[in-house]
């Protein structure tokens, strides 16, 4: 019984360091096989992975079921981050397949950098902001709720959109509402939904006029021809962290779109958060899966 995987990779996590890198090879019997840029295909992919029984990736590395079936001593998937939107969980299951994301390493972070970036917002542009204003939220996961407890403390009146109530928020610091009354009342709107799922359409947006809209979430989750639309009248505004604005990098017009060149979960402590529980799981994984030589 061994205590290594036979062949780590890792794909696109340009961000690791020396030390770190390290740290992982310690749990590869063989060097580790890095690869910086996200594979242009699946058969680059394959041929990166043909021979790997543990992989840590980007979460925007796409693992399709094809992929997945494909490569045969591939034991583990560990992803660098929280969503396992692009893997195919029922194939990795199948070809038993581990995959292990990292949960909760940023939500504070995430949250206090929306609220960061609206004050760098008001101060670059010389707008002034109401004394209480009211912040919507959609998206009522964890960051969703961090970022309703931060604006209360700071004076903003809060409302959120879901299905259910949430009972530790709910009459104490925000009000649930629908969609449509929270895009009419809100007077900045902030998106914490899950990876590529459409929030806003032409439909939404026409609600949402003289807003500030505020948004972290990963993936298309916004109409671009509607949102060019929207960022037409002037009294609109879009605040997007560095991954975000990749997104909107083509949308016209650029003048009323705010962003920082950052990514909005990104700081020293949750960076190291997120290193220190990605080694946390490989190394669970090695003990759960006892891979033998």
């Amino acid at each position: 019984m061994k205590s290594t995987f036979n062949q780590i990779a890792i794909i696109h996590i340009p961000m690791l360091e020396e030390k770190q890198l390290d740290q992982i090879q310690v749990f590869s019997k063989n060097p580790l096989k890095i690869y910086s840029s996200i594979p242009k295909s699946n058969e680059q992919l394959i041929s990166w992975i043909g021979d790997v029984d543990g992989l840590i990736t980007s979460l925007r590395v796409p693992f399709d079921s094809d992929t997945i079936s494909r490569a045969k001593k591939l034991q583990y998937i560990g992803i660098y981050g929280s969503s396992t939107a692009l893997v195919d969980l029922v194939a990795a299951n199948k070809n038993n397949v581990v995959v292990k994301n990292v949960e909760q390493y940023c939500d504070t972070e995430t949250a206090q950098f929306c609220l960061d970036a609206l004050d760098a917002f008001y101060a670059s542009t010389g707008m002034k902001r109401k004394r209480n204003p009211t912040i919507g939220v959609i998206g009522f996961g964890n960051v969703g709720k961090e970022l309703i407890r931060i604006a209360h403390s700071k004076g903003f009146h809060s409302i959120y959109c879901r299905k259910k109530p949430d009972n530790d928020i709910e009459n104490q610091v925000a009000s649930r509402v629908s969609l449509d009354e929270l895009l009419t009342r809100a007077d900045i709107v902030s998106l914490q939904g899950p990876r590529d799922r459409m929030i806003l359409g032409s439909k939404e947006f026409d609600k949402m006029e003289g807003k500030v809209l505020i948004n972290t979430s990963l993936g298309q989750v916004m109409d671009a021809g509607a949102l060019s639309s929207w960022l037409k009248n002037d009294q609109n505004h879009l605040i997007v962290d560095s991954v975000g604005h990749r997104i909107v990098s083509d949308i016209t017009p650029q003048q009323n779109i705010f962003h920082i060149d950052q990514p909005a979960w990104s700081t020293t402590t949750s960076r190291k958060r997120l290193f220190d529980q990605v080694l946390s799981n490989l190394r669970e994984a090695i003990l759960n899966l006892l891979v033998t030589w």
